[in-house]
């Protein structure tokens, strides 16, 4: 189930953010518990622990004394916009800098999006 590159706790926080995202869990939900997360992922309760610290750490998730972790108001968008930047100063600079050495100009590359969008 998890990739052997990326460290579990960093695919544990993306799963949580993609719930986040396609809906699964709303603003202001509680998500499972940490022994429910690493039962469910087959996992040491600390990696589970370490992922949900860092997500609290972002504002994504609030950590509620004897209620558990609920999902902060306003994160979607939040998480959206980082998303996005992240994609943009990456993903997309990489894409751009493969199709000039590619000689793919800019119009046969707009093309080519367009085509598989």
């Amino acid at each position: 189930m998890f990739k052997k590159k990326v460290p579990i706790y960093e695919q544990i926080k993306s799963i949580i953010i993609d719930n986040i995202l396609s809906g699964v869990w709303k603003e202001g939900d509680k998500i499972p518990s940490i022994r429910n997360f690493a039962l469910e992922f087959g996992v040491n309760p600390n990696t589970i622990m370490n992922a949900l610290k860092d997500l609290q750490q972002k504002k994504i998730l609030e950590n509620k004394r004897g209620i558990g972790n609920i999902v902060c108001d306003g994160v979607v968008e939040k998480i959206l916009r980082d998303k996005k930047e992240k994609f943009c100063n990456e993903k997309l600079n990489e894409v751009i800098k493969e199709a000039k050495i590619l000689k793919i100009n800019l119009n046969e590359l707009k093309d080519e999006i367009e085509s598989k969008w």
